[in-house]
């Protein structure tokens, strides 16, 4: 069996591709086969037969696919790298992350006051922080906070990637900002000031 780059897309397709999976555990190298069969079909209609057809689609929920648009939407630099670790998330992950965006909107417009939600997967190796605000009266406040927080947010829980995102309530997209980091924890005495300032608690979430 030989598997190729078309296994590879079909099993992610399928919704199956996690290098955490424990049907991995103890192996040097796996190789994967006999999953592109959506694929195969897609390339035949479409290039082969001309017909318009839609692209084979991993299993996602309507929501989820809405914030995958809206992330690419942003054309922030980075928004590729957030969408495609975002897909990544298991489904309960995916399921979480909707209900803080929701809740955390919901808070705004109760309070009128900026409000955040994070929390930490992987194993402690990805942070995941949303932030929300009325931006109506300082149309830059919205990147000036998603910027700082995202900083603050990577350095104080230590995380090698940090996806944040953030919206304006008065906003029709879930999501209308977004930052991609990646890289070591260095320590830094301006930066650990400034956490201990703004992010006094860090409320830990594994999924």
């Amino acid at each position: 069996m030989h598997g190729d780059e078309m296994d590879l897309l079909g099993l992610y397709l399928g919704g199956h591709l996690s290098t955490e999976s424990p049907e991995f555990e103890g192996y040097d190298g796996v190789m994967i086969a006999g999953l592109s069969g959506n694929v195969d079909e897609y390339i035949w209609k479409k290039h082969e037969q001309g017909l318009l057809v839609d692209p084979p689609q991993p299993p996602i929920s309507p929501g989820f696919a809405e914030l995958i648009r809206d992330v690419l939407a942003t054309g922030c630099f980075g928004a590729t790298d957030c969408a495609m670790t975002l897909l990544d998330h298991s489904g309960n992950a995916r399921k979480q992350l909707l209900e803080g965006i929701a809740n955390t909107k919901n808070r705004v417009r109760a309070s009128g006051k900026m409000q955040r939600f994070s929390a930490i997967m992987a194993g402690g190796k990805l942070g995941v922080s949303f932030l929300a605000l009325d931006s109506s009266e300082d149309p830059g406040n919205l990147a000036r906070q998603l910027e700082c927080y995202a900083v603050l947010q990577k350095y104080a829980e230590r995380c090698p990637t940090w996806i944040a995102l953030a919206a304006d309530v008065a906003s029709s997209r879930l999501v209308d900002l977004c930052m991609f980091q990646s890289g070591p924890w260095q320590q830094d005495a301006e930066l650990d000031r400034l956490a201990i300032r703004f992010i006094p608690t860090r409320a830990r979430k594994d999924a």
